[in-house]
């Protein structure tokens, strides 16, 4: 029976291909928040760590599909797809391996699927432009990866006040061993 992928599926693809430290990923992403008026998110942004190699710093925005009406009617609307993936050096549909033809993409688009066991199918083939990276954009970036760490130090803390947590609870447990053995050593004493 094959698996119907969910747009969770392809991001856990996406996370995997374009993995860290090289890669950072932002999901959900907002390309201009803030009184831009715009509301539209990307569903993933990835951004190249790493200044050398192949993608040296690329910027590359996805839009996720898994279902073929929706494509469609993305297509229909190419305004939406370019408005929010204007900062990309390049912009991709991410979809389930052949639910969408090469054919089918805008121009300058890109196509990374997914096999229905998590198989990778990357679109390498494009050229770096580099793209300059407007004020707003970085901005957005900026603000995501705060959010990011804030998230990061916060379980981080959660988990060192476990540990300070467990760590009181052993010294007490210890303590209450001593007690209990010296009040038995007391009551042997006087009995």
């Amino acid at each position: 029976m094959k698996k119907s992928l969910k747009t969770a599926d392809i991001l856990e693809a996406l996370s995997k291909y374009y993995a860290a430290p090289e890669w950072s990923i932002l999901t959900e992403f907002q390309p201009e928040p803030g009184y831009s008026g715009s509301t539209r998110r990307a569903d993933a942004v990835v951004v190249n760590c790493w200044p050398s190699g192949k993608f040296g710093h690329a910027i590359l925005g996805f839009e996720i599909k898994v279902s073929r009406a929706d494509f469609l009617n993305d297509v229909k609307d190419p305004s939406k797809f370019k408005d929010t993936y204007k900062h990309c050096d390049k912009a991709f549909y991410a979809a389930p391996k052949g639910m969408i033809h090469w054919s089918e993409l805008p121009p300058n688009t890109g196509l990374f699927e997914v096999g229905p066991n998590g198989e990778i199918f990357p679109d390498d083939t494009f050229v770096k432009t580099m793209k300059d990276v407007n004020r707003r954009f970085f901005a957005a970036v900026a603000r995501r990866a705060d959010d990011r760490q804030m998230r990061y130090k916060m379980e981080g803390m959660k988990k060192s006040h476990r540990i300070a947590l467990d760590q009181q609870k052993s010294k007490v447990r210890s303590e209450l061993y001593t007690i209990r053995a010296a009040k038995n050593l007391i009551i042997r004493i006087l009995t």
